[in-house]
């Protein structure tokens, strides 16, 4: 009955006891000494300690702590918003001339507030204001004489330092909202004795110049130390460096890997205020005043970072006394650089995620990390992110990322695919401008599992916006990590334009109907091996309402079916689903499996995502869907739209066509089982294979993350393995025979993680290598099968069909630079006449006409059509020239459709019996009616997306 159920904690000058969870009921707070009994003083025996008590009791306002700024370092302490004192001579301040105290609390400021202050000798004060929400509102700070005159005032940083002789004052605070207000208050002569009782002799002589920080620098040809810290690094400068306003020193911090960077500072801060900081475009990233001291900890993308220690309100040599001026500038410094995989302090495991980068400081310079995911964004206004990335509970799953536009006009798309989302909540992102505002979005599709897209436009009069994600809480006590897939692209609106014309050189033209590849015929879905049908990067012409198409899939035998529509980002949003057959007429639909969003070509290809399906299905008739749809005004406002009206495909529309750069391929492989074995997750026995050919050898069927994206510097790389039979061995055996090779170093590499999937006996696996292993490999990794791994089965080796090669960069890379992005033709806008070598068809027919028969010779399409193929068996190679006039990686015909979920290492189950999906973050069939995906204007109400219920 009297077990405590919450205890306090010391945090600075205070005992901080704050529960967010109380039941309803009668509770009583006890006041006690840390110990029992302990030896005092004996004239400390009947002292009285005095105390000041602040108490609140209200209902739990998840809102509040949601609004807190991103980086931020103690979210509970913060949550304990108090009122400003009544007076500044209570206990815990200035009740005693000669006791200084410098102390940090939360209040909360909703106008003006007045705080009397008596002082009985000649005093300094120093107050830090910091908003304590994203807000970026400021407080000011006045004293005035009891007649009225001011004395000091704060700085447009909500700094104040005031001298002030013996008197009364009054200390005004005009502010709204909560801010960590830190305050320093001492006698003259308390700190001139403080200042000089450090002997110059010895190790406290002052330096004329400041010294470097042991902060670790890479020697030649070794790599940088992924983990450090400097330790305590005590600095103390000449007297003159008191009065010096701004930077004191700078370092460069090199982090190979994505880390958690945790920089402190310690410094008087009543006589000398001295903060760190690091740099971003908008200025300093500055650290977290608490008390004496002053705190940064941020998770960090691979870079390079610059450091700054800096004095920003140094003592008026005016009003200071010489003698008190006549000290050592002291203060004390540490550096340290955690990897993120190791759990630092204050990131939950729930954090660590194979392949998830921290998302940057910010989306504008080189050194505030966004290089590394592909920024930053350049002086025309065009970026590319696509990554997996985190947000950790370090900051209670906030994060700010800022953006300069630099007063262009910019269209920019953002796109957010959530993994286990009843693991993670929502995740909120709001753009806001100067002051504060919200920029509403133009477009938005948004999913049942947590996933969306928006589509934003950045006027000109706008020189930089922000970018504020927070992961919304269910439950008090819930990690505030989140882990995501995140898309973002920004153009300027013109070339937006541009990209949609339906003449650019080299890429030919097809009317949507003609641009899905004919299904595999019955012959070619019984190889073990596996078929591809393919349609290359075209030109896709469509009217303003986008279009839908189909592939039917009739399969005798249970088979693995994979699915992939490339395209770009910006410029579609696009949809997949395979439902029954039977279904494609009714007005219910189930879909049993939906497509979701990944990477694919280097930045400079038209197509840089693609919607994949990956899952193995039973015997029956399906359709394989495909939709494109558009934001509202795409088509209004593209001059190019009206321009295609004289276009021959246009009259076969009804309308004036943009194009869009597409690329298809659906494969279907049967899945290898004994003569009449029942499958476990099906009613029916499938009977025998004995039409499927029994000397083929067993292959490697599919490989995520597809090798046409480069990794990114420092990342992970978590590998999905397909294979078609199960191998013999153990796991750790297994894994061993499955590497990667440096084609320069020709140095071998193991997985450091391994896991086979649980739900396909043995068919699927899990490799992890860590980002800074992956660096012994020189540049490259090609995938390597082991002659020694063999089918449980036939007993014969897996055969890798093509090559598969991994870049890995070896270093930070610089800024993406111009035209380092695919933006189109610019004839595209200049002409509305196809170019003579096309040949465009005059009319649907005479096009049809020429897709069948390219369909036949497997070969390019005269009419503005792509190269649609059939290709049997899996084992050829694709290297052809897109149309950035680049070579592309060597493209498996098998690329990869196997997905592993946010960390989760087991493939999820499509809830449909006898449907096993090989698509880990798949999200679950939506029930009859209901849409994958339900598109919104801003003005209206939702709407349903192209593939409907």
């Amino acid at each position: 009955a009297n077990q405590a159920t919450t205890t306090a904690r010391l945090l600075e000058h205070r005992l901080l006891l704050m529960d967010e969870d109380v039941p309803r009921g009668e509770y009583a707070v006890v006041i006690r000494p840390l110990v029992e009994s302990f030896e005092v003083l004996p004239s400390l025996l009947d002292s009285c300690a005095h105390v000041t008590i602040d108490s609140e009791v209200g209902v739990n306002d998840d809102v509040a702590g949601s609004a807190l700024r991103a980086e931020l370092l103690d979210i509970p302490d913060l949550l304990a918003v108090q009122t400003l004192p009544s007076s500044m001579n209570q206990v815990g301040l200035l009740s005693l001339p000669d006791v200084g105290v410098t102390a940090t609390s939360v209040y909360k400021i909703d106008g003006l507030h007045a705080v009397p202050l008596r002082v009985t000798k000649d005093t300094l004060m120093r107050i830090v204001c910091e908003p304590a929400d994203m807000s970026n509102t400021q407080m000011n700070v006045k004293v005035r004489t009891s007649g009225g005159s001011v004395v000091g005032s704060s700085d447009s940083n909500g700094h104040l330092l005031a001298v002030l002789p013996t008197g009364y004052y009054e200390v005004k605070f005009e502010g709204k909202g909560a801010f960590l207000v830190t305050m320093g208050i001492a006698s003259m002569e308390r700190l001139e004795s403080d200042a000089h009782s450090v002997p110059r002799g010895g190790g406290g002589e002052c330096l004329a110049n400041p010294p470097a920080l042991p902060v670790p620098s890479p020697s030649l040809g070794a790599p940088p130390k992924s983990e450090f810290d400097t330790g305590p690094v005590s600095v103390r400068l000449a007297s003159s460096w008191t009065q010096r306003s701004g930077a004191i020193m700078e370092t460069a911090v090199k982090v190979p890997a994505p880390a958690v960077l945790n920089i402190q500072l310690g410094s008087p801060f009543i006589l000398d205020f001295v903060r760190i900081g690091v740099h971003v475009p908008e200025g300093l990233w500055v650290g977290e005043q608490r008390a004496q001291m002053n705190a940064l900890r941020l998770e960090v993308p691979p870079g390079e970072y610059a450091i700054q220690i800096s004095q920003p309100n140094p003592l008026p040599k005016d009003k200071i006394p010489k003698k008190l001026l006549d000290h050592c500038l002291a203060f004390s410094a540490q550096v340290s650089v955690s990897p993120l995989a190791k759990q630092a302090p204050g990131a939950a495991s729930e954090c660590i995620s194979y392949g998830a980068l921290p998302l940057p400081l910010d989306l504008s310079s080189p050194s505030g990390g966004s290089a590394v995911l592909g920024g930053p964004i350049d002086e025309r206004g065009r970026l590319l992110i696509r990554s997996r990335v985190v947000i950790s509970d370090m900051h209670d799953g906030r994060k700010k990322l800022f953006l300069s536009t630099k007063n262009r006009d910019l269209v920019m798309k953002i796109g957010v695919q959530l993994g286990v989302v009843s693991k993670t909540g929502g995740l909120s992102l709001h753009v806001k401008g100067p002051g504060n505002t919200i920029l509403a979005s133009d477009f938005d599709w948004s999913a049942a599992a947590g996933s969306w897209e928006r589509i934003y436009r950045i006027p000109p009069h706008l020189d930089s916006v922000w970018l504020e994600f927070k992961h919304e809480h269910r439950e008090a006590g819930e990690t505030g990590c989140v882990v995501f897939h995140f898309t973002l692209q920004t153009l300027p609106f013109e070339e937006a334009h541009q990209m949609a014309g339906c003449q650019q050189t080299p890429l030919s033209m097809t009317h949507h109907e003609n641009f899905m590849p004919r299904a595999p015929s019955r012959q070619q879905m019984i190889k073990p091996g596996g078929t591809i049908a393919r349609t290359d990067t075209t030109l896709v012409a469509q009217p303003s309402e986008g279009f839908i198409g189909t592939v039917p899939l009739k399969l005798e035998h249970e088979s693995f079916v994979s699915a992939s529509v490339e395209y770009n980002f910006i410029l579609s949003h696009m949809e997949m689903d395979i439902i029954r057959a039977k279904e494609a007429n009714s007005a219910s639909k189930t879909s049993l499996v939906f497509g979701e969003m990944d990477y694919v070509n280097p930045p400079t290809a038209p197509t840089n995502v693609r919607q994949w399906i990956a899952i193995v299905l039973p015997p029956g008739d399906y359709l394989l869907r495909v939709a494109d749809d558009h934001w509202a005004t795409q088509f209004e406002e593209n001059p190019l739209a009206e321009s295609h009206s004289n276009l021959p495909v246009a009259k076969d529309l009804g309308a004036p066509p943009l194009c869009f750069p597409m690329a298809f391929d659906v494969k279907v492989a049967p899945v290898m089982t004994a003569e009449g074995e029942r499958d476990k997750d099906s009613e029916e026995s499938f009977g025998s294979y004995s039409e499927v050919e029994s000397d083929e050898e067993p292959a490697v069927l599919s490989v995520h993350p597809d090798p046409t994206v480069d990794l990114l510097y420092g990342q992970d790389l978590l590998l999905t393995v397909r294979l078609s039979s199960a191998p013999r061995g153990s796991e750790s055996e297994v894994a061993k025979m499955i590497t990667l090779r440096g084609r320069s170093s020709g140095v071998s590499l193991a997985p450091s993680e391994f896991v086979q999937s649980s739900s396909d006996a043995g068919l699927v696996w899990y490799l992890v290598w860590m980002g800074t292993d992956l660096q012994v490999l020189g540049g490259e990794g090609s995938l390597r099968v082991d002659p020694g791994l063999v089918s449980s089965s036939s007993g014969k080796p897996f055969r890798l069909p093509s090559p598969v090669v991994y870049k890995i960069p070896t270093d930070a890379p610089g800024p993406i630079g111009l035209g380092r992005m695919w933006t189109g033709t610019a004839l595209a806008v200049q002409t509305s006449k196809a170019p003579a070598e096309q040949k465009a068809p005059n009319s649907l027919s005479e096009l049809h006409k020429k897709v069948q028969q390219a369909r036949k010779q497997g070969q390019t399409g005269e009419g503005g059509t792509g190269a649609v193929r059939m290709e049997g068996g899996g084992t050829g190679v694709v290297v052809h020239e897109d149309a950035h006039g680049q070579d592309r990686l060597p493209m498996p015909d098998w690329r990869d459709m196997d997905k592993h979920a946010a960390g989760s290492g087991a493939e999820q189950q499509a809830e449909t019996a006898g449907v096993k999906s090989a698509a880990a973050s798949v999200p679950p069939p939506a029930p009859p009616q209901q849409p994958q995906w339900a598109r919104r204007p801003p003005s209206e109400a939702g709407e349903d997306g192209r593939l409907r219920g």
